[in-house]
């Protein structure tokens, strides 16, 4: 009953709210005879809880089937989408039963699958109009919207993502040679969607810079362009040759695309020693990490990358099993800087390299980092990570 009212909420007069939200659709290429990607997206998603709108389009250069024409954005929680065609024109409707709100912040609200005409000729192109926008609050206020309309031009040539867009951050990489054997990584990229999706994986080393590595059967370089078929996958592994270093990747795609690595140890036999996955991690502000401390046996590695174009400073706080403050740090990263350290090395708590063990937790807080959590054995290197628990 309460997602029918807020469903009739959504094409009645009510209260409006909020500063007013820009709703993009994309402007993308698509070649003839294949499926094209649109987003929908929104610079502030408010507080909205439910959104309708209409697309129009033409019929001679696109069409749309209807069972799995509009996938869900980044922005979506359990929002439910309904939509509907008539002629050209495409209905949609997105909507939460529990009327949880779209995740705040910037991003994509849906994505729309076109399958080009193969008679479409290269050069046509479709206007994609906006119309019939409405949305609103979870307790039925109009939150006010302004629409951009977008294209899509027929050409052989596909877009290359846009940073930013549908952007993943795995902050910690590792490759090259260490002791008798070497560090690998493992880029795993997943299409869960019906269209393909166009990716960028760009690899930097910890002061941000290029990171080249020698992809297996992809040759050598920094940066890869990379396709990920509907609901296929892509692997991506360095081959450890070269000396140690560490960083973090950055990946870039047109569609919504999910991600996780793995990073290695392998013998100088080439026999591996330890693996460990992590997905890509999203971006906070106030979080934490178990600490598992056992002087010359085990400890716990943070790595955090600071993909934004401006510098940060984080507050870094130790607190044991009892909650009590152990010690306080601050970490600073420019502008698409990685840092990684063990917590009882210099950049941390290296206080702690005299105590026999430690257990409690690491907080920390700041603008908006990725991170990534590990437990290392500081005589086998086997690898174990660890979740990262936001604060709120």
């Amino acid at each position: 009953m309460r997602r029918a009212i807020l469903l009739a909420l959504l094409i009645t007069s009510c209260a409006v709210s909020w500063a007013q939200v820009q709703v993009t659709v994309g402007s993308v290429n698509g070649a003839s005879g294949a499926k094209v990607l649109v987003p929908v997206r929104l610079s502030q998603s408010q507080a909205i809880s439910a959104m309708q709108f209409d697309l129009t389009f033409d019929t001679t250069v696109l069409s749309l089937s209807v069972g799995n024409a509009v996938l869900k954005g980044d922005l979506c929680l359990d929002h439910g989408i309904v939509s509907s065609v008539q002629g050209g024109t495409l209905k949609v409707a997105l909507f939460s039963g529990s009327l949880s709100q779209l995740k705040p912040g910037s991003g994509t609200v849906v994505q729309v699958v076109f399958d080009v005409a193969a008679s479409a000729t290269q050069g046509k192109t479709s206007t994609l109009t906006l119309t019939n926008l409405k949305a609103c609050d979870a307790t039925g206020n109009t939150i006010a919207t302004a629409a951009a309309n977008g294209q899509v031009t027929v050409n052989s040539n596909a877009n290359q993502p846009a940073t930013g867009q549908n952007a993943l951050v795995f902050p910690q990489i590792a490759n090259g040679a260490v002791g008798q054997g070497a560090f690998y990584t493992i880029v795993i990229l997943i299409n869960q969607t019906a269209a393909p999706a166009f990716a960028q994986v760009r690899f930097l080393k910890a002061n941000g810079t290029p990171f080249p590595v020698n992809l297996v059967n992809e040759g050598n370089g920094s940066q890869f362009n990379v396709t990920v078929s509907p609901g296929g996958s892509v692997y991506l592994r360095t081959d450890g040759s070269g000396p140690l270093e560490v960083g973090y990747a950055q990946v870039s795609s047109t569609g919504p695309i999910g991600g996780t690595i793995m990073f290695g140890w392998r013998s100088g036999s080439g026999a591996m020693i330890t693996e460990a996955g992590v997905g890509a991690a999203d971006s906070k502000t106030d979080f934490c990490v178990p600490v598992i401390y056992n002087r010359n046996v085990s400890s716990t590695g943070v790595a955090i990358a600071n993909p934004s174009e401006s510098a940060v400073q984080l507050t870094v706080r130790l607190k044991d099993a009892a909650g009590n403050t152990a010690g306080t740090a601050t970490l600073d990263l420019a502008a698409g800087q990685q840092k990684s350290a063990y917590v009882h090395e210099a950049a941390l708590f290296p206080s702690l390299a005299s105590q026999a063990n430690f257990l409690g937790t690491l907080h920390i807080s700041g603008p908006k980092v990725a991170v990534t959590a590990v437990k290392q054995s500081l005589q086998e290197g086997l690898i174990t990570t660890f979740p990262i628990v936001e604060m709120k």
